[in-house]
């Protein structure tokens, strides 16, 4: 049986997961150079082989792991309907402000948040079933980038009018 979440706090991980998805090839990246220097390291190095072995399993199921997240976050605004799927990938994905969105789409600026929002609060509805509930949502907070970013949505600072 699934956890009942305020609706409020699904919607702000929605947000979280729509501000990580633009930053999670880099993070992909930033990991793969990782596992190249901690096996360049491993030769000039006291560290033993078990250490740094470990070290770059743990690099790797970091990457995939990301890898895996993204794949859920674009399945999850897959299931939007056409216009909340192109609004969200503008605003959260592609950095375009609102009010240009809206000047593109010939509409007003409210017309485009009332769209994030309920793009968000369907997203919201739709969390279980891309497989991201509390336990799995708790566990990306573990990333402390992720961490800082939920909080930043949680403390208003993310957020602009959604």
């Amino acid at each position: 049986m699934s956890e009942k979440i305020p609706t409020h706090q699904k919607a702000a991980q929605v947000r979280t997961l729509l501000a990580i998805w633009p930053q999670i090839d880099r993070r992909i990246k930033h990991n793969e150079r990782l596992v190249h220097l901690t096996a360049q390291h491993s030769f000039s190095s006291d560290v033993s082989a078990e250490n740094i072995v470990d070290k770059i399993i743990e690099r790797i199921y970091q990457k995939e792991r990301l890898q895996i997240i993204k794949n859920k976050i674009e399945k999850l605004v897959e299931m939007l309907g056409e216009h909340h799927k192109q609004v969200i990938r503008f605003y959260f994905w592609d950095k375009i402000p609102a009010i240009e969105i809206a000047s593109k789409n010939n509409v007003s600026v409210r017309t485009i948040f009332r769209k994030l929002k309920s793009g968000i609060d369907e997203l919201a509805c739709s969390l279980d079933k891309a497989g991201f509930n509390t336990f799995i949502f708790n566990s990306l907070l573990e990333n402390k980038w992720i961490y800082n970013i939920h909080d930043s949505i949680l403390n208003g600072e993310l957020s602009e009018a959604i």
